[in-house]
């Protein structure tokens, strides 16, 4: 999951229950080793470990919506908005 990747939604994110962990990083991109000052192709992300039992993945979607803002001028690539799932069943 991805969007703007201050402090700010990592914060956001850890506060919901069942929020077990977030780490924040970078993904997408085919180089190796990024970071922030050499990010490349990458994008900043947020991953986001969660007990299903008490928080639905479709739940942190809907606080992703609520925190994302679509309607803004051009950003640079490491800061676009992107939703990366784990598995087939959170494609779904």
């Amino acid at each position: 999951m991805n969007m703007i990747v201050y402090r700010g939604p990592q914060l956001k994110f850890t506060k919901l229950a069942g929020v077990e962990r977030c780490v924040v990083g970078y993904s997408g991109g085919q180089k190796l080793h990024p970071t922030y000052h050499r990010i490349k192709d990458h994008t900043e992300a947020l991953l986001i470990e969660f007990d299903p039992k008490q928080i639905s993945y479709e739940d942190i979607l809907l606080e992703w919506s609520r925190m994302h803002n679509p309607i803004r001028r051009w950003i640079p690539r490491q800061y676009r908005s992107a939703i990366w799932y784990l598995d087939e069943e959170q494609q779904e």
